[in-house]
C-alpha cells in the first residue's frame, strides 16, 4: 500500500520521442547488423569509482555487466522457445 502511494505522487516527466531516446548497439562486423540494442529515456549509466581503481577492477565489472546480459539474452531465449 506504501508502494502505490509512493507512486502516486511520482513526477512526470516529458520526453521527445525521437530526440530524447538514447540507443546504444552492438553490431556485429561482419553482418553490419545489430545484435543487441540498449534503449530508452533517461538513460543513465553509473560506475562506482570508489572500488573501480585499476584496470582489474574494471575487467571484473565488465565481466559481470557481461554475464548479466548473457542471462538476460539465455532468459529472452528460452522463454521465445518455450512458447514456439
Amino acid at each position: 500500500m506504501e508502494e502505490e502511494n509512493k507512486l502516486k505522487d511520482e513526477p512526470v516527466v516529458q520526453f521527445k520521442s525521437i530526440s530524447d531516446v538514447v540507443a546504444l548497439q552492438v553490431k556485429n562486423p561482419e553482418i553490419e547488423e545489430p545484435l543487441a540494442e540498449i534503449s530508452g529515456y533517461d538513460l543513465r549509466v553509473s560506475f562506482n569509482f570508489k572500488y573501480l581503481k585499476s584496470l582489474e577492477d574494471v575487467e571484473i565489472a565488465s565481466a559481470a555487466i557481461g554475464d548479466l546480459f548473457k542471462q538476460m539474452m539465455l532468459e529472452e531465449l528460452l522463454g521465445k522457445r518455450k512458447t514456439e
